[in-house]
């Protein structure tokens, strides 16, 4: 080894953490909102059919102003009383909450039917009361596979993107032990 390569180099001094730029990421939000209102409106789409289509209800706000530049903005001739909020696209008026216990150790446990909207994720969580793992699949087999299957210590959890909580499967190192999930709906 020579002599540069036996030089200790000490560590570099820690930065001090820097706070979010929020007045930056709120006007990105502002900016992708009115983008989403204009395109919305220059494509000739109908926002409130297509949150009928899903099941949501799109509140409107009294005197909130149009797109900028686009008819409607403040000040603008025959400017309408509301504009479409579209922030509750992404929230629901309503969540399940289940458990499941496998009873026998080696024999998976299929999750109940519970349809997930589209954009909204299935919580499925450990219990906290568990001793030892818990296993989960996207069928029987699979839950039960060394090979294939996702482990889960106490209080352990996934968020799946899927359309259905049927289409999971879970299996337990101990009798009597399970998981609870939940979801958006």
């Amino acid at each position: 080894m020579s002599d540069e390569e036996k030089r200790f180099y000490t560590p570099p001094k820690p930065s001090t953490p820097q706070e979010a730029p929020w007045r930056e990421v709120e006007q990105i939000i502002r900016l992708l909102k009115a983008l989403v209102i204009t395109m919305a409106a220059g494509f000739g789409v109908d926002l409130n059919s297509i949150a009928s289509a899903v099941g949501i209800t799109i509140p409107t706000v009294p005197g909130a102003p149009g797109a900028p530049g686009a008819p409607g903005a403040p000040g603008a001739p025959g400017a309408p009383a509301t504009v479409t909020v579209l922030f509750p696209l992404l929230q629901r008026d309503a969540w399940v909450h289940h458990q499941r216990n496998v009873t026998n150790p080696g024999t998976a446990q299929q999750l109940d039917s519970i349809t997930i909207p589209p954009g909204f994720d299935l919580v499925v969580r450990a219990k906290t009361t568990n001793t030892d793992y818990i296993y989960v699949g996207n069928s029987k087999a699979n839950a039960s596979d060394v090979n294939e299957r996702i482990t889960l210590s106490s209080g352990e959890a996934i968020k799946l993107k899927i359309t259905n909580a049927s289409l999971v499967w879970v299996d337990a190192v101990v009798a009597n032990e399970g998981v609870e999930y939940f979801a958006e709906i």
